[in-house]
C-alpha cells in the first residue's frame, strides 16, 4: 500500500512537471506572435543571418564536389610528330624529378583521340574527321603547395623545362581556373566565419533584450515564485522556450531563403562549368547537416537565456 502510494505521488508529480512544461511552451509560443510588428524585426535579422551561412556552407560544398579534380594542376603536353620513344621516357624522367609532381600519364595518338572524345562527348568535329588530329600528348597531374593567389606559377623549374624542350610542341595547364577557384573558396571560407559570428552576435543580443524586458515586466510575480520557494530552475523553465521556438521559426524562413538563392548560383554556376565540359550535379544540405545546424542555433539561444536569467535572478532577488 505505501508502495502504491509512493508511486501515486510520482505519477502525480511527473504529470505536473509535463504540465508545466506545456504551459511555457503554450505562453512563448503565443508570446512570439502576440506582437506581429516585433516579431517581424526580430526574425528578420536572425533569419538572413542563416541564411548567409547556409548560402555560403552550401556554395563551398559545391566547389569541393564538382570542382574536386581541380584541386590540383593539370598540364597537358603536346608533343611533336617526330618524337622518337627514346626522348619520351627522357621527358618523364625530368619531370618526375620536379617539385609537387604527383603522376605522369604517356598517351599515344589513338589513346589521346579516345581520351579526348571521353571527355568532349558533345564535340563532334574530330570524331567526323577522316584522321586523327591529336599528337602523342603527356598528361601532368601536380600539386599546389602555395594557395596564394599573387604567387607565379609560370615562371617555375617545370614550365622553363616545358618551354626550352625541342619535342613538345606545345602545353597547356588549368592554373588560371585553378587559381580562381582557390580563390573564391577562400572567399567563401571567410564569409562563411563572418555570417557564423554575425548570426552568433544577433542572438545573443535578442536573447539577451527579451529577457531583460520579460524579467522587468515579471518582476512581482517572480517575487511571488521566490516567497512561496520556487526554485531558480523552475522560474528560469518559462522562459527557456523562448529561444527554442523563436530560432526553429527563424531557421525554416533562412533555409527557405537560401534556397532561392543557392537555386539562382547554381543555375549560374552550372552554365557556366557546362561550356567548359564539366559535369556539374547540385548538392543541397543534408538533413543531417540541417538538424545539426538547427541545434547549434538552439543551444545558442537556450545557453545565452539560462546565463542572461541567472544572471538577472542572481542580481535583482
Amino acid at each position: 500500500m505505501k508502495k502504491l502510494f509512493q508511486n501515486r505521488l510520482s505519477l502525480e508529480a511527473l504529470m505536473s512537471y509535463m504540465k508545466h512544461h506545456k504551459e511555457c511552451f503554450q505562453y512563448n509560443a503565443k508570446l512570439l506572435f502576440k506582437n506581429p510588428m516585433k516579431l517581424f524585426l526580430i526574425i528578420i535579422p536572425i533569419s538572413i543571418a542563416i541564411s548567409l551561412v547556409l548560402v555560403s556552407y552550401i556554395l563551398i560544398k559545391n566547389i569541393n564536389n564538382n570542382l574536386i579534380d581541380y584541386e590540383h594542376e593539370k598540364i597537358i603536353l603536346f608533343l611533336k610528330k617526330d618524337i622518337p620513344n627514346n626522348y619520351v621516357d627522357d621527358i618523364k624522367k625530368n619531370i618526375s624529378k620536379k617539385n609537387n609532381i604527383i603522376s605522369i600519364d604517356f598517351y599515344t595518338e589513338e589513346e589521346s583521340l579516345n581520351l579526348y572524345s571521353k571527355i568532349n562527348s558533345r564535340d563532334n568535329v574530330v570524331n567526323n574527321l577522316s584522321f586523327n588530329p591529336l599528337p602523342k600528348t603527356i598528361i601532368i597531374k601536380r600539386k599546389v603547395i602555395d594557395y596564394d593567389y599573387d604567387y607565379d606559377y609560370e615562371n617555375n623549374d617545370l614550365n622553363i623545362f616545358l618551354e626550352n624542350n625541342a619535342y613538345i610542341d606545345s602545353y597547356s595547364s588549368n592554373i588560371i581556373f585553378l587559381k580562381k577557384t582557390i580563390y573564391i573558396k577562400n572567399i567563401l571560407y571567410k564569409f562563411l566565419i563572418f555570417a557564423l559570428i554575425f548570426l552568433i552576435l544577433i542572438l545573443i543580443n535578442v536573447i539577451n533584450n527579451y529577457i531583460k524586458i520579460e524579467v522587468t515586466s515579471n518582476k512581482n510575480k517572480i517575487l511571488i515564485y521566490r516567497i512561496i520557494g520556487a526554485r531558480n530552475s523552475y522560474i528560469r523553465r518559462e522562459y527557456m522556450y523562448f529561444p527554442i521556438v523563436l530560432n526553429f521559426l527563424c531557421f525554416l524562413i533562412g533555409f527557405i531563403l537560401a534556397q532561392f538563392i543557392t537555386r539562382y548560383f547554381s543555375n549560374s554556376i552550372g552554365d557556366f562549368l557546362y561550356s567548359y565540359e564539366i559535369q556539374y550535379s547540385f548538392l543541397n544540405i543534408s538533413f543531417v547537416e540541417a538538424v545539426l545546424m538547427v541545434f547549434f542555433i538552439i543551444i545558442i539561444g537556450v545557453t545565452t537565456c539560462k546565463i542572461v536569467i541567472n544572471r538577472f535572478l542572481d542580481e535583482d532577488f
